[in-house]
C-alpha cells in the first residue's frame, strides 16, 4: 500500500463529500443499473469513498474496504462492515465467498511509480476481485476512461504528472482507455471481450471534476468532461476458474 494515497484520501475526506454532490446524476445512473443486480446479494464495494452508489437495502451483506480510515468513517450505517485495505490484496475477504464486487471510480487512483507498474497493478486488483467471487458471481466497473491517444499520452508523461501531484501532497490518478479496460478483464476473467456489458453514463450538470484530487477547485458543465464515463458488468463463469496465466 502506497501511503501517500491513505494521506491523501485522509486529508481530503471532507471536501470529497461535498464534491461528490455534484456528481448526482451520475450516481443516480449507477443506481438505475445497478440495484436490479445486487438483489439479495453478497458484495464487496472497493473503495467507495463513503460514497454508495446503489440502494443499501437490496444486498443481503455490503462490506465496504476503502484504504482510507477517513473514507471509512463517513459512512454510519449498521448495515455496512467496513473493511481498512487495499484492492491490490484482498487477503482479508474469504476466496469465492462475494456475489458481486464492485469497483466504483476508484482504478485510476490505484497506481505505482510507472506507468508499466500500474497497468501491472490494474491486473493484480482485478485478479484478487476473481479470486474473491463466487462461480456465478459479477464484476461491476464504474469508470471515467479516456480516449486512446489520451491514454498513450498519459502513459508517456506518467512519471512527470505523478512528480507534479506528489508536490501538491496528491495521489497519482492514471485513467484508461475503454478498450484496455475491456481486454485487461476479459484476460483476467478468461471470457470473451464481447461477454462484458458496456453501459454508457452521460453526465449532466455542473460538476467538480477534480473532486478526488483538489475538491473545490473548479466546476464545468458535465457535458465538458474530457472523460467518458462507463459502467462495465462481467460475468465469473464457473468453466472459467482454471488457473489464468500472467500475459
Amino acid at each position: 500500500m502506497d501511503q501517500s494515497e491513505k494521506q491523501h484520501f485522509d486529508r481530503i475526506a471532507q471536501r470529497y463529500r461535498r464534491a461528490a454532490e455534484t456528481w448526482t446524476s451520475m450516481y443516480e445512473q449507477f443506481e438505475t443499473h445497478l440495484n436490479p443486480l445486487i438483489v439479495d446479494k453478497q458484495i464487496l464495494d472497493i473503495g467507495n469513498g463513503g460514497h454508495f452508489a446503489y440502494d443499501k437495502t437490496l444486498p443481503s451483506q455490503i462490506a465496504v474496504l476503502d484504504v482510507s480510515p477517513g473514507m471509512l468513517d463517513r459512512i454510519d450505517d449498521p448495515r455496512v462492515e467496513k473493511l481498512v485495505g487495499d484492492a491490490r490484496d484482498l487477503t482479508g475477504i474469504k476466496d469465492g465467498s462475494m456475489d458481486v464486487i464492485l469497483l466504483i471510480l476508484c482504478l485510476h487512483h490505484i497506481n505505482e511509480s510507472s506507468a508499466g507498474g500500474s497497468c501491472h497493478t490494474l491486473r493484480q486488483v482485478l485478479k484478487s476481485a476473481r479470486k474473491k467471487l463466487r462461480p456465478d458471481g459479477q464484476l461491476i466497473v464504474a469508470e471515467a476512461t479516456a480516449s486512446p491517444w489520451v491514454f498513450s499520452v498519459e502513459r508517456f508523461l506518467f512519471c512527470i504528472t505523478r512528480r507534479m501531484l506528489r508536490w501538491f501532497g496528491v495521489s497519482m490518478v492514471f485513467f484508461y482507455s475503454l478498450r484496455y479496460l475491456n481486454d485487461q478483464i476479459a484476460s483476467v476473467f478468461n471470457i470473451e471481450r464481447s461477454e462484458i456489458k458496456n453501459i454508457p453514463i452521460p453526465i449532466e450538470g455542473w460538476i467538480d471534476p477534480l473532486g478526488a484530487t483538489f475538491p473545490g477547485l473548479i466546476s464545468i458543465p458535465g457535458r465538458k468532461h474530457p472523460l467518458k464515463h462507463y459502467v462495465l458488468v462481467a460475468p465469473m463463469k464457473a468453466e472459467s476458474m482454471e488457473h489464468v496465466e500472467e500475459r
